[in-house]
């Protein structure tokens, strides 16, 4: 019985992720030392579940070639990494990071006749990151001259997702206020407090992880109902 167990135990060591092997500690080295002179934007750090965790865009490559990658590593009791999690890039342009609430938080932004987002939130399960919620917003100049905010609020554990839409006439003082507000809720990635809302149960049978998330190609093909311009609720699901 000892040397079953033994054997087990050297069975149950070599299958364990290599990641836990130290398949990451080469990245120890390009991991910074000192902040100051880092784009705030581009790391952060935070507490979950009172472990201290780094979240932070480098560049990977050489001098020859630019290898961009989001990197997730725990930070130790005597301030040394544990580099743990890997998701290759093809542009860091427009990504900000947070490291609060238990999850990691990557936010990825555009500008193209308005203002778009979204937001995904990874949290700790079974010694993994898996996403548990979407934010996605808009804020655009409607066809008949009005601002327009959209947005999703997806949860993933519970397959709900909130659509919401409100508009805004700036010709209206009272109106432009409210305006003023929602650009300050807009840039924090907060979602109105006034909008046309309706809730839609999802169909999802997949769950994502970010050891593997595809950040530029993710698709949101589960996601078929909409607001337009004029407030009118829409559903296009094949």
């Amino acid at each position: 019985m000892p040397s079953f167990r033994l054997i087990l135990a050297i069975v149950l060591i070599f299958h364990l992720p290599i990641s836990i092997a130290g398949q990451y500690d080469w990245i120890i080295q390009k991991l910074p030392t000192d902040f100051s002179e880092i784009n705030r934007s581009s790391y952060a750090i935070g507490s979950i579940e009172n472990k201290k965790y780094l979240a932070i865009l480098l560049d990977l490559g050489t001098e020859a070639r630019f290898k961009p990658a989001l990197v997730i590593a725990r930070i130790k009791k005597d301030n040394t990494y544990d580099p743990f999690e890997l998701v290759e890039l093809t542009s860091v342009q427009g990504l900000r990071l947070q490291v609060k609430n238990e999850s990691i938080y990557v936010q990825s932004e555009t500008a193209n006749n308005g203002t778009y987002f979204r937001i995904y939130q990874f949290k700790r399960q079974n010694d993994q990151f898996r996403l548990v919620g979407i934010e996605n917003q808009s804020m655009v100049l409607s066809e008949r001259g009005e601002d327009i905010w959209r947005g999703e609020s997806i949860n993933l554990i519970t397959s709900e997702a909130i659509y919401w839409a409100q508009a805004f006439n700036l010709e209206k003082p009272s109106e432009y206020v409210q305006w003023e507000k929602a650009l300050v809720r807009h840039r924090q990635g907060l979602p109105s407090t006034n909008a046309q809302t309706r809730k839609v149960k999802l169909k999802i049978n997949s769950r994502f992880y970010l050891k593997d998330f595809d950040l530029e190609g993710f698709r949101q093909d589960f996601l078929c109902h909409s607001f337009d311009d004029k407030l009118r609720f829409h559903k296009h699901c094949k």
